[in-house]
């Protein structure tokens, strides 16, 4: 399978002839979305970049510093590399940032399917509280009455945190 990487520069040719002499064997755009690719590389304004929504973010930097790294990966990049880094070692890191984009796809996706078997595992005893509450109503007292109020409005909470 052909890795898509999107280039994002305005001056992108260093960027692709370095990908194209690193042996990664990858179709690489300068135009597109982020979600039609397997990789962003940034040059220059990281805003660019934003709303990859899971596509990795690899932001080259003509000067790298502390403060510049700081901001790129608080901003959603994976990885910092100055521009002047090696062929094989771009590879490397783009391969690598696409191992881990795939992990936390994988993982956000395994996160929403334990939540969903979750929350319908704990509306099934909910409801039979409910239906049980209903059926006590009309033979429990004032105060077996107020029991019952208390324990539906726990269920309610509950409910509504499984909702959220």
């Amino acid at each position: 399978m052909t890795l898509r990487l999107l280039v994002i520069d305005d001056d992108p040719a260093a960027i692709l002839a370095s990908l194209a002499s690193s042996g990664l064997g990858a179709d690489c755009d300068t135009t597109g979305t982020a979600a039609d690719h397997d990789c962003v590389l940034v040059g220059g304004d990281l805003g660019r970049a934003r709303g990859a929504h899971g596509t990795p973010v690899i932001y080259l930097t003509d000067a790298p510093n502390d403060d510049l790294e700081a901001a790129a990966l608080d901003a959603g990049a994976v990885d910092v590399l100055p521009r002047g880094t090696t062929p094989a070692r771009l590879a490397t890191r783009v391969r690598h940032a696409i191992r881990f984009g795939r992990a936390e796809l994988n993982t956000q996706q395994l996160r929403a399917e334990i939540l969903k078997v979750l929350s319908h595992d704990l509306r099934t005893p909910l409801h039979a509280i409910g239906l049980a509450c209903d059926a006590l109503r009309d033979h429990v007292s004032a105060d077996g009455t107020r029991y019952l109020d208390a324990i539906e409005r726990s269920a309610g909470r509950i409910e509504k945190l499984i909702g959220e």
